[in-house]
């Protein structure tokens, strides 16, 4: 349950990023078809990755709730570790194409004479900042997957999901609190 928790929870964040990378590129159809066909692809392989490679699960009833909880069976082998692989696919595109517009970008307000626009930078500071996140995380997933006990590698998954739920919550708020530079929103007297 976890696996199916933090894939739907990657592929929601995956989308938000794919659609702040539509915005940056002025909602260019090239891009939409690109992420709808890398983020397609990242979540066959996902799903192949939790359904079919996942391992042998052993349920416990826990008491005072009486919820059905699955841990991992001690000893099972597990390639839940190439689930990261495939999600960080995406990142790493979204990341290359906002780095390259918000660089273009900047250069030609340079050019000519432009201050650069503070939501450019905004979204690449912000998409920078996730990236190292998730590269992180990621990171520490994947040596928990090889290095540690099956039991110690779901609780570093599940603790490292909750890192990449909060960077991607703190993207919304730094985009929500950019004020337009046109205008207020507020109706002059």
């Amino acid at each position: 349950m976890l696996t199916i928790s933090a894939f739907t929870m990657t592929t929601s964040v995956q989308l938000i990023l794919s659609l702040r990378v539509y915005g940056v590129y002025n909602r260019a159809t090239w891009i939409i078809r690109f992420f709808t066909v890398l983020l397609l692809a990242a979540m066959v392989a996902q799903l192949y990755i939790v359904v079919k490679l996942s391992p042998e699960v052993t349920p416990i009833v826990l008491p005072f709730l009486h919820i059905v909880a699955c841990q991992p069976t001690p000893g099972a082998v597990t390639h839940l570790y190439l689930g990261s692989v495939t999600t960080i696919l995406p990142d790493i595109a979204a990341f290359l194409l906002v780095l390259l517009r918000g660089i273009t970008r900047l250069r030609v307000q340079k050019t000519v004479g432009l201050g650069g626009s503070s939501l450019v930078r905004l979204l690449m500071r912000d998409s920078i900042l996730y990236f190292l996140t998730i590269v992180m995380v990621y990171t520490v997933i994947i040596i928990s997957f090889v290095k540690f006990s099956v039991t110690e590698s779901f609780m570093t998954f599940g603790y490292g999901f909750s890192v990449i739920s909060i960077a991607a919550s703190r993207m919304l708020i730094n985009l929500r609190k950019h004020r337009n530079p046109y205008g207020s929103g507020k109706e002059e007297q």
